[in-house]
Formats: structure tokens, sequence, C-alpha cells
């Protein structure tokens, strides 16, 4: 078979994988009536997406950037590690939706009503989404995650100016480097209004867009929020494995956790392999050892599937990785029983901290 048939074959495998909402209203924030026996999961939103007054996407980058709240319903039939999205003229009382949207004016303000969100001993957690996402669907992923993994605190998520299309993903590459700048302004505000720590959670090409901001704190000696960051995690990061040392090299001695969450049998990252190069990607490293001598730990979660994203989204989308580590985004991994799973999860931890 020949290259060009291989990467049409690895494209069309990519696009499919990536059609998480099927017939769904991809762009849309659907409104649901609350049922008794639903829950409700509230998402504070930072963008530098075009939105309107009620955080309905328009078309690319906005002027400036935009920050809001959104309360997803989570439905009483909702099943963990799934997305159901809602669907237009339908009845969606089985599916998530939202409740209500609220624009904010300022950073300043959106920055207040995260503050007094929670408790002081809850962490406030950052999600970056990955390739290929509207605005709706990071929203709605975020919510189901933050909702199966039983995460306390404040939720944000950043969404970047994603193309939302299986074709976007060179588009989708250069919005990350654009949406630097907002990712460090955010973060340096939150930590100058927070006593809280705040964890990061990356997905995909949005684990990109979250080293080369802390890349660019570090270069601009912008390092006081790295003092409040407990934990960088990310999952199944679309990384040039050789970028990512030179990331980690300029951190320097970076105070937080960073976690890599990889698989082999990502097939996205096998597809980002080969339109790069054949360059090895962070999320399917095999060699630990050269990640444990920088510091980072590693969790294999090769052993896991999801449901439909060909593994790129085990991590969020599969019900036994969720059961395995849910709770223990509150606590110290170092210290736990389940920090070893043989043969299910292994935990690599560096080579210079107790076992």
């Amino acid at each position: 078979m020949g290259y060009s048939a291989v990467n049409r074959r690895y494209f069309l495998a990519s696009a499919s994988a990536f059609a998480l909402a099927g017939c769904a209203e991809r762009g849309a924030f659907l409104p649901v009536p609350y049922v008794a026996g639903d829950s409700v999961q509230p998402i504070f939103l930072a963008t530098d997406r075009k939105v309107d007054a009620q955080l309905n996407p328009g078309d690319g980058r906005g002027d400036a950037p935009a920050f809001g709240r959104v309360d997803v319903r989570i439905p009483a039939a909702h099943e963990v590690g799934q997305v159901e999205l809602p669907l237009a003229g339908r009845d969606n009382s089985d599916r998530l939706g939202v409740l209500e949207t609220r624009r904010y004016d300022t950073m300043a303000s959106f920055l207040a009503q995260v503050t007094a969100t929670g408790s002081a001993r809850d962490e406030v957690q950052i999600f970056v989404h990955g390739y290929n996402y509207t605005l709706a669907e990071v929203v709605y992923r975020h919510a189901q995650m933050a909702f199966d993994y039983q995460i306390p605190g404040p939720q944000i998520s950043y969404s970047w100016a994603s193309a939302a299309t299986a074709v976007g993903y060179l588009e989708d590459r250069d919005s990350v480097a654009i949406s630097r700048d907002g990712l460090e302004a955010l973060l340096t505000a939150l930590a100058r209004s927070e006593r809280r720590k705040i964890r990061i959670l990356a997905h995909s090409m949005g684990c990109l867009l979250v080293m080369e901001t802390l890349r660019q704190m570090a270069i601009g000696g912008n390092t006081a929020a790295f003092s409040r960051l407990s934990d960088v995690i990310l999952m199944s990061p679309d990384i040039n494995l050789e970028l990512f040392e030179s990331q980690i090299a300029r951190l320097g001695r970076f105070p937080a956790q960073l976690w890599v969450l990889v698989a082999q049998n990502d097939l996205v990252l096998q597809l980002s392999e080969r339109i790069s190069g054949n360059r090895a990607r962070l999320g399917r490293v095999t060699d630990f050892s050269r990640l444990q001598q920088m510091g980072v730990n590693v969790v294999d979660l090769s052993s896991f599937e999801d449901s439909d994203l060909g593994n790129h989204a085990v991590a969020m989308s599969s019900p036994q990785v969720i059961a395995l580590f849910r709770g223990l985004l509150g606590s110290d991994f170092r210290n736990s029983p389940a920090r070893r799973v043989p043969g299910i999860a292994e935990i690599a931890f560096p080579a210079s901290s107790s076992s």
C-alpha cells in the first residue's frame, strides 16, 4: 500500500474517531429542563473563541478573552465515561444539557465567582481540551469528567479556538500557539486571586498548549504562579518527545508534580506520529526511564480501552480507569495503596523519589 493510501486510511480513521457528536448539535448549548434525580455540574469558562452574550460560539477567535459559567445538567441515566450530547428536536431527558449560562464582563468578576465557589480545602481545576472540539463539547466533556471522577472545587475550562473539524489539525496547532498568552494571563491572575492550589488537566493537543505556556512563563520570568500549582496532568499528550524534553529543561526547578498518562494503543497518536514524520509522541512513549530521569510521573493505561475514540480519551472515558482512580485526584498518589496496580495501571515515579 502506497504512502498516500496509508495516510488516507489513517485520516479517515481519525475523522471517524473524532466525530464525537454524530448528528448531535456539536456547536450549541442546548437548554434542557431539570428533572428530579438529576445533578448539576457548574463549569466556569474562559475562552478566546468568539462568543455571544449567551456564550454561543461564532466563527473563529474573539477580539478579547470571554468569561462565563455554564451549569450542565447530568441526567440520572448518565453512564460513567459517556458524553451524552443533546440532540435538537428530541426529548433530552436522558442526555447532558444546559440549565443556565452566564457571561461575566471582566476577568475580575469571573475570578471573584471562582474564588467564592467550593471550600478552602478544594483545589481549582483547569481543563484544557484537545484537537477538534467545539465549545459545547469542551464544556460537556469537562462536566462529565468532573462528575464521574467526583472532583470537588471550582472547574474552569480554558477553551482555545479549535477549528472543530477533523481536517483542521494544522489550523488547531496555530490556534494553540496563539492561545499561549491567554492561558498565561488566566494562570497569572488566578494565582494572584486564589489561596487554594491549582491543578491543570490537559488532553491531547491541549497538553502542547499547557507546556508551551509554562515554558513561555519560565522564559519571561513569570514564575510566581508556579508555586500555586499542585499537579499538571497530561492525558494522551500530542507532543513531540524531544520538544517535551526541551520544555522540561526550560522549566528548571518546577514545583508542581508533572504526570503523563500514556497508552501505546492510542490510534489517534499513531496518526499524529505519521503526519509528523514518524516522530515519537509523548502519549505513546515506551521508555519510562527517559521521563523518570526528567522528574516526570508516568501512568501507563495501555491495558484499557475507550468506547469510540481509538483509545485517545481513555483517561476520561473508560469506566475502568475512572473507577480505579476516582478520588485519587484529591489525594497523594505517592502515599496511596492504589499507586501501583501491576498488570492494570503501572505508575512509574521518578527514580529519585521513594517507592
